[in-house]
């Protein structure tokens, strides 16, 4: 009876460790995402979620206004915002 008990007990953790360790790691990640949105403001430089590349041109309290090309600008939703490329720092860049 113990061994079963040990044994159910054990496989149970080892169900349960890796979904732990990941909602952790996804937790974090989306905590660093929030955190960019936050603070992004007029004149940064943005990645979307479905990869549109622009400058922010206003902010709201739930949106923001983004400038695709010269003169135009539209509204998202500021979850949409994905990275903040003025922000992150400069790679090393390998030169040939």
């Amino acid at each position: 009876m113990f061994d079963s008990v040990f044994l159910l007990i054990v496989v149970l953790a080892l169900v349960a460790l890796p979904s732990f360790i990941i909602q952790r790691k996804q937790r974090r990640h989306l905590d660093k995402i929030r955190e960019i949105q936050d603070s992004v403001v007029i004149g940064d430089t943005i990645v979307t979620t479905a990869g549109l590349h622009a400058v922010v041109r206003g902010i709201s309290e739930t949106t923001v206004e983004l400038e695709t090309a010269s003169g135009v600008v539209s509204t998202w939703e500021k979850y949409a915002i994905l990275r903040n490329i003025t922000q992150e720092p400069v790679s090393d860049i390998a030169t040939p």
